[in-house]
């Protein structure tokens, strides 16, 4: 539905007819979002790519320091699971944070508002 963020809608029931009218871009919004927009989604994919990565840090700390096992669970291989895990999910924040910011650059976007 992001699309139809550029367009007004009203509704002619007259003529059982939906009218979208084009709305002009504002000089101010850039990849037609506002500074807050930008910070939130930027704030928001950091905090998430960084959480990951220290949750696969934690893990790997448990692991060297616990090679018995941790909470109660002793098999390596359900470790090893955790650690495939958090790096897939953090790859995965890393990509979409690198889209986004390729995406703020192509629209002009202030590197203060990331």
């Amino acid at each position: 539905m992001d699309f139809m963020s550029k367009y007004s809608m009203k509704i002619e029931y007259g003529k059982k007819v939906i009218v979208f009218e084009e709305i002009p871009p504002d000089p101010n919004s850039k990849g037609g979002h506002d500074e807050q927009w930008w910070r939130s989604f930027f704030k928001e994919f950091n905090y998430y790519r960084d959480g990951w990565r220290e949750y696969g840090e934690y893990i790997d700390k448990q692991i060297r320091d616990n090679p018995m096992g941790i909470g109660g669970v002793s098999d390596p291989g359900t470790f090893k699971e955790l650690k495939k895990l958090a790096d897939y999910q953090y790859t995965q924040a890393d990509k979409l944070l690198s889209r986004l910011e390729h995406y703020a650059s192509e629209h002009f976007v202030p590197r203060h508002w990331r």
